[in-house]
Parts: structure tokens; C-alpha cells; sequence
């Protein structure tokens, strides 16, 4: 899972959180316009990843019951504020 931080608007290319390459596979409308896509490589500019692993560690760490995804909201409210990062050190 990536934390990706507050929004900010990037000022160029390189400041984009995600970045994916997209090929157009088919063209229709005289091979004029594209049809049909497919994306072909993903970067994540991320502030924090997070390992379902981790994730599932934190919240046996604060004794909820079940995972971290039966505990969702909680999990990313501590993403947010940055208790699961300092949990995780």
C-alpha cells in the first residue's frame, strides 16, 4: 500500500505521485483515433509503502480484531497521521 501524502500540483513530470506509460494497441475512425490501450510501466512516487505484512503487524500491535483490512479505517487514519510509521521502526 502507498501513502502518497498530502496533494500537492506538481510542477513538472517528475514531481507526478504516479506515473504510467500507456501504449495504444488499435486504432479505429479511418486508423485515425486510438481504440484500445494498455498500460506498460507504473512508477509510484511515494511518500511511505507499507507491506500488507507491516500492515497486519500494526494491527495485531494495537490489538484490534482481525486484520488490517477488516480494520481499514483505522489503519489508514494511523497511515495519515503517522503513528503505523513510527510503530513500524
Amino acid at each position: 500500500l502507498h501513502y502518497l501524502g498530502k496533494y500537492e500540483t506538481p510542477t513538472s513530470v517528475d514531481d507526478c505521485a504516479i506515473k504510467t506509460t500507456i501504449v495504444f494497441t488499435e486504432y479505429g475512425f479511418a486508423s485515425v483515433m486510438p481504440k484500445a490501450r494498455v498500460s506498460r510501466r507504473t512508477a509510484v512516487n511515494s511518500e511511505r509503502s507499507f507491506t500488507l505484512a507491516e500492515l497486519n503487524q500494526f494491527a495485531e500491535f494495537e490489538g484490534w480484531q482481525g486484520d488490517a483490512l477488516d480494520n481499514l479505517s483505522e489503519t489508514l487514519d494511523a497511515m495519515i497521521d503517522g503513528s503505523l510509521s513510527m510503530a513500524n521502526r
